[in-house]
């Protein structure tokens, strides 16, 4: 679960779907990111939010930038969900992480 703009969406990064998606996303991102700019500052701003806002509609799921009242012409805005989409799924990383530890095969011993 994670909040944008005040809105709730569902976000378990430990989901294989979820996690596909993500990786699908970030993915078309970086090849966005590779591509020649754009002639004028607004058409650049135009397609860096449109790669963001794809990004978190694959993610979070269709329409959710609009739920989220994120303004299709702010890139400001969608990169701030896009790294609280990035802060999140870092942590739900890190504390799948610590659980997966207390599975390790010197500790299991331990517990038999």
């Amino acid at each position: 679960m994670m909040t944008i703009n005040g809105v709730e969406f569902e976000f378990d990064l430990l989901n294989a779907r979820t996690a596909q998606a993500w990786e699908e996303a970030f993915a078309e991102l970086e090849a966005v990111g590779r591509q020649p700019a754009a002639k004028s500052l607004a058409a650049e701003i135009r397609r860096q939010t449109g790669a963001a806002r794809k990004l978190l509609d694959t993610v979070l799921g269709e329409g959710s930038c609009e739920r989220a009242g994120l303004d299709p012409d702010d890139l400001s805005a969608n990169l701030d969900a896009v790294e609280a989409l990035i802060a999140e799924g870092k942590r739900q990383k890190e504390d799948a992480g610590k659980r997966w530890g207390r599975y390790a095969p010197d500790r299991i011993a331990r517990l038999a």
